[in-house]
């Protein structure tokens, strides 16, 4: 079983203990679990938090400890906790999938005349510490890193890069060095993180504020940005441009295109190595390149299958060793840009789109899946998502999400803490989810006992039809579709606990 599991790797960051503190067999036991739900489309899918005051285009990061939301100038912690109650992991019906341990068995985990009452389960999520950060619309929070060390590297617009601590009150302990230029996009690495602006790269060490970045070029506005240990990628129109990290210095290695192409760097007279033109080496191999744009880039479980998510509607999974695009994935019956994408459980991906909350799921395997319209979605795009076990993160204009697959949901507390329930759930004067702004307003939706919710997809326009929706669990069940070719059949969530 260790080795099926270390030949089926799948990324765990919400567990506790830690992914590696758990037997085979109850680690495996989830892992099938995840892949039986994620094949079924059984699932879970909840607000996080309250409704924000307002719109805002937020960016999400995730840790062991914390889901971290930037949501224009205010940062929103959501510590993970262990569950209160572990009963979805009761007996299963099946003989196929064996309940999952709530004790450890292993005289390892036992203390000196007790039993040892830790819980094997994915966190819960709790209710939000809001930081107000900035008050200013032009130094919105672009992008945040959590450190090794649990402070957080946050970015803002207006080009300011700070360490921040997050424990107790808000406090700044390092600025970094950059210029008064937008940052579009942050990722980090461990100790590391990468800040684009227009046509420049700068690359940092967390624990030496004092010390200049080290800078590289690259042609026109990036819009995603992602650091690994020896790479740097960067999303820019028509391509994802690769550069490799060396110790003197960051050298480009080669570019990912949407037409499958990899475009390879020259190398100068005085070897210095340079991106060409795009439309000079169209002319030259006397083609048109598809100049969509990649908004996020993602890497998998294999570190050679490089996912991004394209304007043009399509996910793409891209293999580094050759530089060809190897699968492209889309919603048959959405052709709207894709904002985000991310691996989920050991062979699915999940995208977040621009219209209605949209989160669609595929198997990379047969390339088939299906869409689900996350809480509250319609009309907001998915702004961002992180993927993890059988989990995605994900944020939309007005509000966080969770949508779960590994059966966290059917017991109360094992999904969203207690705390976060009656945040969601008992606002004052029956509105759902408002939330306080800096201004002290309120953003008010529609009452607990009306939800809107998609009824048919229309073929004339390409549009779906919308009712509103009545009833005990209005607001706790999301609407799904399957990808078909004869049409598109509607499903429903499953209820939380």
């Amino acid at each position: 079983m260790p080795l099926y599991l270390s030949q089926h790797r799948v990324r765990y960051t919400s567990l506790t203990p830690p992914a590696d503190k758990w037997r085979p067999k109850d680690l495996f036991n989830l892992q099938a679990r995840i892949q039986r739900n994620l094949k079924d489309h059984k699932m879970h899918a909840v607000q996080v938090g309250q409704t924000w005051n307002r719109r805002c285009l937020p960016v999400i990061s995730l840790d062991s400890d914390r889901l971290i939301i930037g949501a224009g100038g205010d940062i929103l912690v959501h510590h993970l906790v262990p569950p209160s109650s572990t009963s979805s992991y009761s007996p299963s019906t099946s003989p196929q999938f064996p309940p999952l341990r709530s004790l450890p068995p292993s005289p390892t985990h036992q203390k000196k005349g007790k039993r040892d009452r830790t819980t094997y389960a994915p966190k819960a999520v709790a209710s939000a510490h809001v930081y107000p950060l900035s008050n200013r619309s032009d130094s919105d929070i672009v992008g945040l890193h959590p450190l090794p060390s649990g402070e957080v590297i946050a970015a803002q617009f207006d080009g300011t890069l700070q360490r921040l601590n997050l424990s107790g009150q808000l406090r700044s302990t390092a600025h970094y060095q950059h210029p008064k230029e937008h940052i579009y996009a942050l990722s980090g690495y461990d100790d590391h993180f990468l800040a684009l602006s227009y046509g420049v790269g700068s690359l940092y060490s967390a624990r030496s504020p004092w010390l200049p970045p080290i800078e590289f070029e690259f042609e026109e506005r990036p819009w995603s940005g992602l650091l690994t240990s020896d790479k740097a990628f960067v999303g820019i129109r028509g391509e994802v441009a690769i550069f490799n990290l060396r110790p003197d210095g960051v050298e480009y290695a080669q570019s990912l295109r949407a037409d499958g192409s990899s475009t390879p760097g020259t190398e100068s007279d005085d070897g210095v190595i340079v991106i060409d033109s795009l439309d000079a080496l169209d002319s030259a191999l006397g083609r048109t390149a598809r100049r969509s744009t990649p908004y996020s880039i993602a890497l998998g479980n294999d570190p050679y299958t490089v996912l991004s998510a394209w304007h043009d509607g399509f996910a793409r999974l891209h293999d580094l060793r050759t530089g060809s695009c190897e699968m492209e994935l889309s919603d048959p019956w959405q052709d709207a840009p894709l904002y985000c994408a991310s691996f989920l459980g050991e062979n699915s991906v999940a995208t977040g789109g621009s219209q209605h909350g949209i989160v669609s799921v595929f198997d990379i395997r047969t390339a088939k899946g299906y869409s689900v319209f996350t809480p509250e979605g319609k009309g907001s795009p998915v702004y961002g998502m992180v993927a993890e076990g059988g989990r995605v993160w994900g944020v939309s204009e007005r509000r966080a999400f969770v949508c779960a697959w590994d059966e966290s949901g059917d017991a109360r507390g094992g999904l969203r803490a207690q705390d976060d329930l009656q945040e969601v759930y008992e606002e004052p004067n029956g509105h759902y989810g408002y939330g306080r702004g800096r201004g002290g307003g309120r953003a008010r939706g529609r009452g607990r006992d009306g939800k809107d919710i998609p009824t048919a997809y229309r073929r004339r326009g390409g549009k779906w039809g919308w009712t509103v929706g009545y009833g005990e669990h209005a607001k706790e069940t999301c609407m799904g579709y399957r990808h078909e070719d004869n049409g598109t059949t509607l499903f429903e969530t499953k209820v939380p606990v």
